[in-house]
């Protein structure tokens, strides 16, 4: 075999990894097109500077489940453009448009702003409604993620589910799973709380997905090398855990104290500076970026998390 014949094979590879990647850019930009443009445009009506939540928001309750929806259909039609077969791909691409869109609007002391109309104590008031966001995204993402493999077909849905959910796991795998997955949202949650800055300052937008990213790409790299979990069920849904958290410790506990005790214009922890939209958005860019990473050896056995490119 010559030379030219023996670089076929490394061409072939090369233009697979360039489609791939392509496809990827592509899904991306079809969950945005359908959140920038139907979600945000024709149903939320969100004007300049409003904080981008989806089922809080001032259009009502009734557009803001329509606009979930149209998030939903996106990102299933995305998910199949971008590589349906790997959920992590999936999640993945979705995170990236709910992070460039989320970047168009108010951070959430424009949200603080709106929500306590009158200056005064803080109150659990502001932060409790940000829960349903979360809780809709707990729900959708998996549906996102297993329709999108639907769509490639049956062996992409059954790979899909096992991916999603460790159904075959041993009772011992469940319980390193499990301590894998509270590892990743208790490191990540400390991380977002020393990066997020001093507690009394504004809200820059970057450097809250820079403390949300960097904390979920650290933490999820460590808790891979401290368990044996190497199922990307175990790691994905932790910014959903630490956005739960972090609301809760925020709404039990609203008020800065001290001279900052009748403040309600600075969020009560550093876990709520993130919005929903840019906890999950972010928090799944973190996640995935720690699954594939090689930077303290290339684990054993590797992530569960589809094809690389």
């Amino acid at each position: 075999m010559d030379a030219a014949d023996s670089t076929q094979p490394a061409a072939a590879t090369l233009s697979q990894r360039w489609q791939s990647r392509i496809r990827f850019v592509l899904g991306v930009a079809i969950v945005w097109a359908g959140l920038h443009f139907v979600a945000d445009r024709l149903l939320l009506g969100r004007g300049l500077h409003r904080p981008v939540v989806l089922l809080v928001s001032d259009a009502g309750l009734a557009r803001g489940l329509a606009a979930g929806v149209a998030l939903a259909v996106a990102g299933v039609v995305g998910g199949f453009a971008a590589g349906g077969a790997s959920p992590m791909r999936v999640l993945s691409a979705v995170g990236w448009a709910l992070a460039i869109w989320a970047a168009g609007g108010g951070t959430i002391d424009d949200w603080l702003i709106r929500a306590n109309v009158m200056p005064g104590k803080p109150t659990a008031a502001a932060y409790w409604p940000l829960l349903a966001d979360y809780a809709f995204f707990a729900a959708v993402l998996p549906l996102i993620a297993v329709l999108a493999a639907v769509l490639q077909g049956r062996d992409a849905t059954r790979g899909a589910l096992h991916r999603l959910l460790p159904l075959t796991a041993t009772p011992k795998q469940k319980l390193d799973g499990l301590l894998a997955l509270l590892a990743t949202s208790a490191l990540a949650a400390g991380l977002i709380i020393i990066l997020s800055g001093p507690k009394l300052s504004a809200t820059h937008r970057g450097q809250a997905y820079f403390a949300v990213l960097v904390s979920f790409y650290a933490a999820t790299l460590l808790a891979r090398r401290l368990t044996s979990a190497s199922h990307s069920a175990w790691y994905w849904p932790a910014p959903l855990i630490v956005g739960f958290v972090g609301v809760g410790l925020a709404a039990f506990q609203p008020s800065l104290g001290g001279a900052y005790a009748y403040t309600d214009v600075i969020p009560a922890s550093a876990l709520v500076r993130p919005l929903p939209l840019e906890m999950v958005g972010v928090g799944l860019l973190g996640v995935a970026w720690g699954l594939r990473s090689k930077l303290l050896g290339p684990p054993a056995p590797p992530p569960d998390d589809g094809p690389r490119d």
